[in-house]
């Protein structure tokens, strides 16, 4: 009997042998060297449940329920109780996870009590049994598996083991669990897509080295005129020779207005070159998707012509840029929502929270990108923003990355925070540097006054805004920044996040123009606009907030230090408030 793993509408056949031959192949070229063995063994056993009549029968059409995913992990169980190695018995479980959870998700282990017929998790699906029909042993006539040696992995344990670091090897162990599924599924789907539909085309356009020369045009183009700008140029200068060398860190705290995002756009595609292709994409990581369209635009503009960049992120609709696509390339959209599915595209740009579900989800479909995570350089903007509650698992995913899959991580931050103890503490074996260790040039930078206006109401505030040519009013709420602008008299603006993506960018576009101009505007908006918007303004009011934020709205008032000074009032409108600021 010949057994099939797919049949195509138009009755082509492929077997089982073939696809999962094709996947461990597949999955052993995803994985690290570190993991390659355990990822090849993942994809050989994955779909051997296929090998039942009633896997068959039910490819045939007929209605038959059979659950063919556990099948593999339960060969598994069977070699981790034969085994009388710890450490062998840690990679059987490890690979019956990735199987068991290939088509739903990583199941939650259970316990040995769990029952097999009303519960879902690992221990309870491995209790199955499989009889007659179900029977899947004829797979021992075309494949078979082991658990695989892994001398370089266990010796990592061991280490663990031995300084009794139980919860470091329990979290590694997690880790590696979630990757070796990551290359199990993705290499499962793309065996399975190019089968039953081989004209996909998943290719994408990558040229590092003109990226760069479009990065370095724009930065020959820049003046260095005023004092802040021959300062801006020094500090960049100074990130840019230390980042020559190689860390599985490097922080890169400059002052708001200096640049940092082309910065650290320019160090990234350098590591990318400089490594000879053992780096292979970057990947952009912002905390909030009101500013993630004005960056990726930013990229876009420079070099999307030579290197494609993949925007993933809830306020990128696909969909409709697969209407709007252009037809110069009608195929491009269509490529890239193919390429969120696995970010195998040379630049990502993405929010935090795409990328850390991407480390520590249980799902395939955000999981499955997890490999491609791998030999990146990764870059963390305004990374003083992740959320104290999350901020260990986030170093410590950042640190394994580093440290296991050759990755790169630079951190972005006008606002640096003092990491040093967390860094020792959870990340004593990555190599860490600081790119601009000399800071006497943040001086310049302070090139603006703060002051205290109280509490006042908006009628006041506004009279004082008509003393200047630009004025920039942020308040904490969308609701108060509609309020606000139709009060407001003169050519005004608006910004929140009520509005669309498309919307802000041509809102921004047109502040921009409105700025070289020189014409009187006055710009309302929420706080999405105090990072990642480089707009000039004469002066700036800030409705209270913690002081990072304060800081950052400073960054838009007098940015190149034209001005001799530039003034940021900080208001409250709140009644109850008492005290000084």
């Amino acid at each position: 009997m010949e057994y099939f793993a797919h049949k195509t509408e138009a009755g082509e056949e492929q077997t089982i042998y073939q696809h999962l031959t094709q996947t461990a192949k597949l999955a052993e070229d995803f994985s690290v060297p570190l993991l390659k063995s355990i990822a090849h063994s993942a994809g050989l056993a994955h779909d051997i449940g296929k090998y039942a009549v009633n896997f068959q029968k039910r490819l045939d059409g007929n209605s038959i329920r059979f659950e063919h995913a556990v099948c593999g992990a339960i060969e598994y169980q069977k070699l981790a109780e034969k085994s009388k190695s710890f450490y062998e018995y840690a990679i059987a479980y490890l690979l019956a996870y990735c199987i068991a959870g290939h088509h739903t998700g990583l199941p939650d282990g259970g316990s040995r009590g769990d029952k097999p017929d009303d519960d879902c998790t690992l221990y309870a699906r491995l209790k199955r049994k499989y009889t007659g029909d179900s029977d899947y042993q004829a797979f021992q006539k075309e494949i078979s598996f082991d658990i695989p040696d892994c001398p370089e992995l266990i010796q990592i344990w061991k280490n663990f083991i031995s300084k009794k670091e139980y919860s470091e090897f329990l979290e590694q162990f997690t880790f590696f669990t979630r990757y070796i599924f990551s290359c199990l599924t993705d290499a499962d789907f793309l065996d399975t897509e190019k089968f039953c539909n081989p004209d996909t085309d998943r290719s994408t356009k990558e040229d590092f080295e003109k990226s760069l020369c479009k990065v370095q045009e724009k930065w020959d183009s820049f003046k260095h005129e005023t004092s802040l700008q021959k300062a801006r140029a020094r500090i960049q200068a100074q990130a840019f020779a230390l980042a020559e060398k190689s860390a599985d860190i490097s922080i890169l705290n400059m002052p708001t207005g200096s640049g940092k995002t082309l910065c650290s756009l320019k160090i990234a595609l350098e590591k990318v070159l400089a490594s000879h292709g053992k780096k292979k994409r970057i990947i952009y990581v912002i905390p909030f998707t009101s500013i993630i369209e004005q960056t990726a635009k930013v990229f876009e503009d420079l070099f999307g012509k030579y290197t494609d960049i993949l925007q993933h992120h809830s306020n990128y609709d696909f969909n409709m840029k697969l209407k709007q696509n252009d037809k110069e390339e009608p195929d491009t959209a269509q490529k890239m929502k193919l390429a969120s599915e696995n970010w195998n595209v040379p630049v990502v740009v993405t929010t935090s929270v795409q990328f850390f579900e991407s480390l520590y989800h249980y799902r395939s479909s955000r999981l499955r990108k997890l490999h491609n995570i791998a030999d990146s350089v990764i870059i963390f903007d305004e990374i003083h923003t992740l959320p104290l509650q999350y901020l260990i698992p986030c170093l410590k995913g950042i640190g394994y990355l580093t440290k296991y899959l050759n990755s790169e991580a630079i951190f972005l931050s006008a606002t640096m925070p003092d990491y040093s103890e967390l860094f020792r503490e959870h990340l004593p074996d990555c190599t860490i540097q600081e790119l601009v260790p000399d800071k006497s040039d943040f001086s310049y930078f302070q090139k603006c006054s703060y002051h205290w206006l109280g509490q006042t109401d908006f009628e006041t505030m506004m009279q004082k805004a008509e003393n200047y040519q630009s004025s920039l009013i942020i308040v904490n709420k969308k609701d108060t920044a509609r309020e606000l602008y139709q009060m407001l008299d003169g050519k005004k603006f608006h910004l929140s996040t009520n509005m669309t993506p498309c919307d802000r960018s041509e809102t921004i576009q047109k502040i921009r123009k409105a700025l070289e101009n020189q014409e009187k505007i006055t710009v309302v908006s929420t706080s999405l606009i105090e990072a990642g918007v480089d707009l000039d303004f004469e002066t700036v009011f800030r409705e209270l907030a913690g002081l990072d934020s304060i800081l950052q709205a400073g960054g838009r008032c007098n940015r190149e230090g034209r001005r001799q000074n530039g003034n940021v009032f900080i208001f409250s409108t709140d009644m109850k408030m008492k005290g000084e600021f």
